[in-house]
């Protein structure tokens, strides 16, 4: 996904394209799950490594709720091909934003898994 960001952006500055605050928050909150997402995995195989096998597969169990929000919005879990030249591919569909924040509560919470 960010990959798809630097060609998005690097073309609307280049065509001076004004992209809508809508787009753009949509853009970030997906930037930030993916972002979330790789940090799960670095985080898990870490844990197996310190000895902690138990906390890998809660960990890997968050990433799994990261892709399902995925594809309910690009309709796929990885490749996602969703931004695009001044806009996104689609809205996220109702209800995704609660999802959204439901996770990160979730996120929050599982640090007393690790400790």
């Amino acid at each position: 996904m960010f990959r798809e960001t630097i060609t998005v952006n690097g073309l609307e500055q280049l065509g001076n394209i004004q992209v809508s605050k809508k787009a753009i928050y949509i853009r970030l909150i997906m930037l930030e799950l993916n972002r979330v997402a790789f940090h799960l995995l670095w985080l898990g195989p870490f844990m197996v490594d310190i000895g902690a096998q138990t906390p890998f597969f809660y960990i890997f169990r968050e990433r799994e709720l990261v892709y399902d929000l995925f594809e309910a919005t690009t309709r796929m879990r990885m490749m996602h091909n969703y931004f695009r030249i001044g806009r996104v591919a689609a809205d996220p569909p109702y209800g995704w934003i609660d999802k959204c924040l439901d996770f990160w509560i979730g996120v929050i919470g599982g640090k007393e898994v690790i400790n």
